[in-house]
């Protein structure tokens, strides 16, 4: 189910006392700012600065120099925290949605 179903779905059965539940709160703010990043993106594009992206932009980590490698020829380290912690779901280089090579 969607975003928009779960907000639809909550506010039939919510009580009046809780209008909205936090975790759909979390749910919209991390959308929010998904959203927020495509558009920097499209609109970097757009003005040229960076070329098209691709679907995808793969991260493979490198052990041995504590890095990310990335699909599009970079690198990648956080001083703190991963993906998740510094709210990383698009790479900063090419724009591409970023999925985790396992291997």
């Amino acid at each position: 189910m969607g975003l928009v179903e779960d907000l639809r779905a909550y506010l039939v059965s919510a009580p009046p006392e809780h209008p909205v539940h936090p975790t759909i709160c979390d749910r919209a703010a991390d959308r929010i700012q998904e959203l927020e990043t495509e558009i920097k993106v499209l609109r970097l594009k757009r003005l040229g600065f960076i070329a098209p992206a691709p679907k995808v932009c793969r991260w493979t980590y490198d052990d041995t120099h504590c890095k990310w490698d990335t699909a599009c020829d970079r690198a990648w380290r956080w001083a703190e925290g991963g993906f998740s912690e510094n709210g990383a779901n698009y790479c900063p280089h090419c724009g591409g949605r970023i999925e985790v090579n396992d291997d």
